[in-house]
């Protein structure tokens, strides 16, 4: 009983480990190559992200100084940037394939535009989630603050960002693994589990049934023993 007892939590472990690591996005830095462009794009980098802008003045792989107003300046040593550079418009990471998850180190120049802000969107165009951005740094050089979105599930096709100058460097990018492979994995192992359950079983039952033909032979025996004794 102990070992049926075992191979049943054995195989209960895995299956619920096999479940956590699918629910465990993967994350992956995209760092933008340092060609230093301008213009409205599309450039193409990373694991097939394309940038490209609404406006022509825009910057991307930028590895120089760019100012955010009263909220500080970056030179650089967050590694290269892509920048609006003008306070409206927009400039979009779109994915070849979608993922979860997307975000960077973020600034902007408050009061430069209408607003800035962070969006993302669907395979078919559809906006999924948008966040306005409102905080304010220090002014220090390389101040930023890390923003972005989270979904359950690989939704996201495109990352926009718009107004006051805004500027990301960092871009990070996270996936959920596709669940069908896992969940056939986790069948397998239940399956698995279930067999050695099932083994055990007749073994037990088998291991009593001789027990129990044994204690009746001897008993029957017993009887004929007695019996032509007398």
């Amino acid at each position: 009983m102990q070992k049926l007892t075992s191979a049943v939590l054995t195989s209960a472990v895995l299956i619920v480990a096999v479940m956590l690591l699918a629910a465990v996005s993967v994350r992956a830095l995209e760092a933008m190559p340092a060609v230093d462009l301008f213009g409205a794009g599309p450039q193409t980098f990373g694991s097939g992200i394309t940038w490209f802008s609404s406006n022509s003045w825009s910057v991307f792989g930028y590895p120089y100084g760019y100012g955010f107003a009263s909220n500080g300046f970056w030179d650089g040593s967050l590694g290269p940037m892509a920048g609006l550079n003008t306070s409206s418009g927009t400039m979009t990471f779109a994915f070849s394939t979608p993922i979860s998850g997307v975000g960077g180190l973020l600034n902007y120049a408050p009061g430069y535009g209408p607003g800035a802000s962070i969006s993302v969107f669907d395979s078919g165009g559809n906006l999924i989630e948008s966040d306005a951005l409102t905080f304010t740094t220090d002014g220090s050089t390389d101040s930023s603050m890390f923003l972005g979105f989270q979904e359950s599930s690989n939704d996201i096709s495109s990352f926009t960002l718009s107004g006051d100058y805004i500027g990301i460097t960092g871009l990070t990018t996270s996936t959920v693994p596709e669940p069908p492979n896992f969940l056939l994995l986790a069948t397998g192992l239940l399956c698995l589990g279930m067999l050695a359950l099932w083994r055990k079983g007749r073994e037990i039952m088998g291991e009593r049934n001789v027990q129990h033909a044994a204690m009746i032979g001897g008993q029957v025996s017993g009887y004929a023993q007695r019996d032509f004794c007398v």
